[in-house]
């Protein structure tokens, strides 16, 4: 099978889509595979590439990751967002959270 061509961008559109991308993350927008995919080829690498260089993973899992068929472990995730200048961590999501119930009965 050929290798597929991933298209390097010129610092004015990489800078561009970077931006959209991380204005995406925090807003819930993308999955963790989606988010994974995009920047990856942001940084106009092979699944392949990316999994070899970034990562440290085989194509068949940045496969899974990209199509969110695998939950990567942290050290994985905190690989993924190094080359973005990302962190993992707490989020504060937009919905409230349900109350927690008691479980102390009522007599």
């Amino acid at each position: 099978m050929p290798k597929a061509k991933i298209e390097k961008l010129d610092p004015e559109r990489f800078n561009s889509q970077k931006r959209q991308l991380l204005n995406k993350i925090p807003s819930g927008e993308l999955s963790i595979g989606q988010a994974t995919k995009q920047m990856r080829l942001l940084l106009g690498m092979t699944q392949e590439e990316y999994g070899k260089r970034i990562v440290g993973l085989s194509r068949k899992v940045v496969s899974a990751i990209e199509n969110d068929k695998h939950n990567p472990e942290l050290e994985t995730l905190l690989k993924i967002a190094k080359p973005f200048g990302l962190n993992i961590g707490f989020v504060k999501c937009e919905t409230k959270p349900e109350p927690q119930r008691s479980s102390k009965r009522i007599k």
